[in-house]
């Protein structure tokens, strides 16, 4: 009995330490960022999710949805580049807490959730 909780112990504290590594090799691109006031309508949320994947939205409207890739990563920042409807868009991401970016006029964008995060949309990803 004694050398089965240990080895539960054991189990336990493995699987503690593998999901610590695990969190800690999340990429500071991953998240979901937003352009303007959270509480307006004409808010933008851009979202990175930890597969590739892209997709951009006001809340009440439709979701663009893309890929991303990431170009060129630095201490402080990452230049990502995207792809949607054939259309690309560039982001620079700066210490994974904020990114600026260029879609008809020049953005920032701050993170609000370090997961893919859909407010107020349907047919999320």
């Amino acid at each position: 009995m004694k050398k089965l909780i240990i080895i539960i112990v054991c189990m336990i504290t493995v699987f503690i330490v593998i999901m610590g590594i695990k969190a800690a090799s999340i990429c500071d691109e991953y998240g979901t960022y937003v352009a303007g006031d959270e509480k307006s309508k004409t808010a933008v949320y851009y979202v990175f999710d930890e597969n590739g994947k892209f997709a951009s939205y006001s809340q009440f409207g439709m979701i663009q949805q893309g890929s991303y890739t990431i170009k060129e990563k630095y201490e402080d920042f990452s230049y990502v580049e995207v792809v949607v409807d054939e259309m690309i868009l560039q982001f620079y991401i700066y210490s994974g807490k904020q990114c600026i970016g260029y879609r008809d006029d020049l953005f920032i964008a701050y993170k609000i959730s370090e997961l893919p995060t859909y407010i107020n949309v349907q047919g999320e990803n």
